[in-house]
């Protein structure tokens, strides 16, 4: 399962909200004062959700970093492995008897041994709990993203009817709301898929 965006970065993240803050700067020139509380609400809803995502997405690159680290020791242990093996073949090759330096070799590649079986039962355990708070990063994303847009109608319809665009708000909220269910109906199969 992918990480439901968490490789976003933070520039993304910021181009993103420039974007919208160009928006909405404009709509605070020509709206009328009931309609920019709407928006300025909506800000809001839109800055606490992203505070409370970005937070939990910390703590999933915290993981996430923990398993790279892993798997960069494990490929060092498993590299300086092939190097000791090397040089204990190439010492058999050329016959030497040299039982100290056979020992040493041997316990070598018993510390890089143990080093890969500890980092891999580590990395692991970490993919453990990486896979289910990816997860519910997904749902809290998912569920943000609804609830976002469940707030949209009081602020859009606000707008709409300054603009005298206004010919019927029932049939702008209904689609709203089947964008919602449909949303959720899809991600909710998606969840399930990556949890058997």
């Amino acid at each position: 399962m992918s990480h439901f965006g968490v490789e976003f970065g933070e520039k993304d993240i910021n181009k993103n909200i420039e974007g919208h803050s160009g928006i909405v700067a404009k709509s605070y020139l020509a709206a009328k004062e009931e309609s920019v509380a709407d928006i300025l609400n909506y800000s809001a809803e839109i800055a606490e959700s992203l505070l409370i995502l970005m937070k939990e997405r910390a703590i999933l690159l915290e993981h996430k970093k923990a398993i790279e680290i892993y798997q960069s020791t494990i490929a060092t242990a498993n590299a300086e492995k092939n190097r000791i093996l090397l040089m204990m073949k190439e010492f058999n090759f050329q016959g030497r008897k040299d039982p100290n330096t056979f020992d040493y070799l041997s316990k070598s590649y018993e510390t890089q041994e143990n080093i890969v079986v500890s980092s891999t039962t580590a990395m692991e355990k970490q993919k453990a709990i990486l896979g289910p708070l990816n997860i519910n990063y997904a749902r809290q994303c998912i569920k943000e993203h609804g609830r976002l847009l469940s707030l949209l109608p009081p602020m859009t319809i606000a707008l709409r009817k300054e603009l005298d665009n206004d010919g019927d708000s029932d049939v702008f909220v209904t689609a709203l709301n089947n964008n919602i269910s449909r949303m959720n109906k899809a991600f909710g199969g998606l969840f399930n898929e990556a949890e058997t």
